[in-house]
């Protein structure tokens, strides 16, 4: 409900037809963000994709601690995420495709065969314009809800 209700207004329309465009190939499809698995699963049931990797909540006595758990999905943290769903899956990251909007995902974006900057941050801008990445500008956000009152 969260992300029907809340979230799915934020998804530009474009990436349906971004993700429609690798199931048709065959691709598999995994959600990797620093996001926690709570927003994370169920952005993933929306979208129709079977693996996500991301932050996971501490829990001690069935207790949130606060803390995330280690290693942190994150920088060079969400490369070490990649890299071992690429091995347990038996996928080669330089046949893969990695969508980031951020610099801080550039050394995940280096690891990938077809690096793709989606209306990226400035820093990730001028750097995918040097390596002569894929960069993507999707320009309308999903339908928002009218406020009342």
């Amino acid at each position: 409900m969260c992300i029907r209700d809340r979230v799915r207004h934020y998804i530009y329309p474009e990436i349906y037809q971004v993700i429609d465009e690798h199931r048709a190939r065959g691709d598999e499809l995994c959600i990797l963000s620093a996001i926690t698995e709570y927003l994370a699963r169920p952005l993933a049931r929306h979208l129709g994709i079977n693996h996500w990797l991301c932050n996971q909540m501490e829990v001690v006595d069935g207790r949130f601690t606060g803390r995330l758990k280690k290693p942190f999905c994150y920088g060079k943290g969400k490369l070490e995420y990649a890299r071992r769903f690429a091995e347990e899956n038996r996928i080669s990251l330089k046949d893969s495709y990695y969508y980031s909007d951020s610099i801080t995902d550039l050394e995940v974006l280096s690891a990938f065969g077809h690096p793709v900057a989606v209306n990226p941050d400035p820093l990730l801008r001028k750097e995918a314009q040097r390596r002569g990445w894929k960069i993507l500008e999707f320009k309308s956000a999903g339908k928002k809800k009218k406020a009342v009152g």
